[in-house]
C-alpha cells in the first residue's frame, strides 16, 4: 500500500507538474511539499489544523480523492 507521500509525488509527475509550479499555483511553499511528499511530517513545524489544510488543497490541485 502506497504512502501519502507517495501517492503525492506520483499523482504530481503523473501530471508532468514541477514542485515549483505545485508551490506556486497552491501558494504551499515548495519545502513543505517536498516534506509532505517524502513523508516527513514531522519536519513540519506548523498546527495540525494547517498540515491537514495543506494536504487537502494539494491534494485537490493533484486531482487525488481528498478523505
Amino acid at each position: 500500500m502506497q504512502t501519502i507521500g507517495e501517492r503525492l509525488k506520483e499523482a504530481r509527475k503523473r501530471k508532468g507538474i514541477s514542485i515549483r509550479d505545485a508551490a506556486e499555483t497552491t501558494k504551499i511553499r515548495a519545502d513543505l511539499l517536498f516534506s509532505m511528499e517524502n513523508n516527513n511530517f514531522n519536519e513540519i513545524a506548523l498546527p495540525e489544523v494547517y498540515l491537514h489544510g495543506f494536504l487537502r488543497n494539494y491534494s485537490q490541485y493533484l486531482g487525488l480523492e481528498v478523505e
